[in-house]
């Protein structure tokens, strides 16, 4: 059974939307290797790291209404719920200042790990002080009960995400202040040199194919993976692709999502790698692309991700 795939507009869509694309990126990407490589504290950064990072990309953007970037399987057309699996993500990769980002695609299929809990604007959010709740009547035994506000906003997230929108110089360089200021202290060399080499690659992508689809995020539901959702997103992105003739950009982190891409047509571009002395984690990014080629020839790969 095919995934009902929507698309979303951040420019246009209700924030609600839009805030729980950011949530399943953030809870598929926490676990990713080089969390701990960049925070100091990465049990109680990690999901607000990969969230500001996907936030600021996205706002990030200038919005185009023939390419909104938001892909979405929502929870309602799921069709593997029951599935208890570690989170998968397509597509990702680290960002620095100045590149657009991880390339999860979700921008992601991590490599097999524990679950842990799970990824860029200008755009902060701040509390702001609320004003006071009006009385409320006594529960009455006739009125419903309803799960936790917590619970219904986990309820109602969808099941698999991603972000995948069309490169051009003129997108210009990412900055991401808010992601930027998690950052320990020595990793910040790595993060602005692997941010640079990732401009380059874009600017080489795009001298030789022209405007392309570039996946930063494409994000399951750690509670989905397995039933098939990343696939079904990664499939509407190269079918996107490939009716307008375009190349497709990402980020694979590790060998087994590198290979999980290039089973559907990607091709290794630049590969990689950062350590720090002392310090958990690691990044290993695979560039890839996938050149433009006709619509309806990008089969290949049958995994359920």
């Amino acid at each position: 059974m095919m995934a009902a795939i929507q698309r979303l507009d951040h420019s246009t869509s209700e924030a609600a939307d839009v805030e729980g694309c950011l949530e399943v990126i953030a809870e598929a990407f926490a676990p990713m290797h080089s969390t701990p490589m960049y925070l100091e504290d990465p049990a109680a950064q990690a999901h607000a790291f990969w969230r500001t990072m996907a936030r600021e990309i996205l706002y990030g953007l200038q919005p185009s209404p023939h390419h909104p970037p938001l892909y979405v399987i929502p929870a309602s057309h799921s069709y593997s719920a029951h599935l208890q699996e570690p989170a998968t993500a397509s597509c990702p990769g680290d960002k620095g200042s100045g590149v657009n980002g991880q390339a999860a695609s979700a921008q992601r299929l991590p490599e097999p790990q524990p679950p842990q809990q799970p990824q860029p604007t200008h755009r902060e959010q701040r509390s702001q002080p609320q004003p006071p709740l009006p009385s409320q009547p006594p529960p009455s035994s006739q009125q419903p009960q309803q799960p936790p506000p917590q619970q219904q906003q986990q309820q109602s997230l969808p099941a698999a995400a991603a972000l995948a929108y069309l490169w051009r110089p003129d997108v210009g360089e990412f900055h991401m202040p808010a992601t930027e200021a998690m950052l320990r202290r020595e990793a910040l060399a790595d993060w602005e040199a692997c941010g640079e080499l990732w401009h380059q690659l874009l600017l080489e992508t795009y001298e030789r194919h022209g405007e392309f689809i570039n996946v930063d995020f494409i994000g399951v539901r750690p509670r989905l993976a397995g039933g098939g959702h990343g696939r079904a997103l990664l499939a509407a992105i190269l079918a996107d692709a490939d009716a307008a003739g375009r190349a497709v950009f990402l980020a694979a982190c590790g060998p087994a999502n590198a290979a999980w891409y290039e089973r559907h047509g990607f091709v290794l571009q630049h590969h990689y790698t950062c350590s720090l002395p002392g310090v958990p984690g690691h990044a290993d990014l695979r560039f890839q692309v996938r050149p433009p080629r006709p619509a309806g020839a990008h089969g290949g790969g049958t995994e359920r991700v």
